[in-house]
C-alpha cells in the first residue's frame, strides 16, 4: 500500500511517525481544510497544495499530480477491496464491470 505526501522519502512504515497532519481518508468524507472530498483527483490535489499526508490503495496512485510522492509503506497490512451492486440493476455497463472485476481476481 502506498503512501502519498511531499518529501524526499523512498519508503515508509506503518509504525513510524511523520509528524503531519493527515487528511480524511476517503470520498465524501472531510479534508484537513473542512472542506469536502468529491474524488480521488481532489484529494490528489490536496495533497499536492497542502502537503498532507494520505495512504491509499496502490490502484488509485497511477498518475500523480507535480509535488505528489508516492512510496510504498513497508509494514503495512494487506487491504481488500470489495464490489457490491444492486442484484436488479441490468445495466450492460454494470454487467460489464463486474464480469471485468471477477475475472481480474482469478
Amino acid at each position: 500500500m502506498p503512501i502519498l505526501g511531499v518529501g524526499g522519502t523512498s519508503s515508509a512504515r506503518d509504525s513510524g511517525s511523520t509528524g503531519r497532519t493527515a487528511s480524511a481518508g476517503s470520498t465524501g468524507s472531510t479534508g484537513s481544510a473542512g472542506n469536502e472530498i468529491a474524488d480521488v483527483v481532489q484529494m490528489l490535489h490536496l495533497i499536492a497544495a497542502t502537503g498532507v499526508i494520505e495512504v491509499l490503495p496502490r490502484s488509485l496512485v497511477a498518475s500523480l499530480p507535480a509535488g505528489v510522492l508516492c512510496v510504498p509503506v513497508l509494514d503495512a497490512p494487506p487491504s481488500h477491496i470489495v464490489l457490491a451492486w444492486n442484484e436488479q440493476d441490468r445495466r450492460p455497463s454494470v454487467a460489464s464491470f463486474v464480469a471485468a472485476a471477477l475475472k481480474a481476481v482469478r
